[in-house]
């Protein structure tokens, strides 16, 4: 299990869109287990609903957890897509 805090530097954090992006990513990785933590709230990656009910602002922290094989590399692809400067590995 992999785990990395992000701030989140999309001016409109995460909102539909990128939700959905992540939906999709988590989706063609559909063996892994990926989830979004913000604050004591956390959220499953492949449904879209869970990820918009946290109400992700820019300038938030969030923690990604990715369970499973290849887990890096699908970190780094998640970050991609939502990353800022912000990023501080744990």
């Amino acid at each position: 299990m992999r785990k990395r805090e992000l701030e989140v530097g999309a001016r409109l954090g995460i909102h539909g869109r990128p939700a959905a992006l992540l939906v999709q990513a988590a989706r063609e990785v559909s063996d892994l287990k990926v989830n979004i933590y913000k604050g004591g709230e956390v959220a499953d990656v492949k449904s879209i609903i869970a990820i918009i009910a946290l109400g992700i602002n820019r300038g938030d922290r969030i923690v990604l957890e990715v369970d499973g094989n290849g887990e890096e590399e699908v970190l780094d692809r998640f970050c991609d897509i939502l990353l800022s400067p912000g990023e501080v590995e744990k």
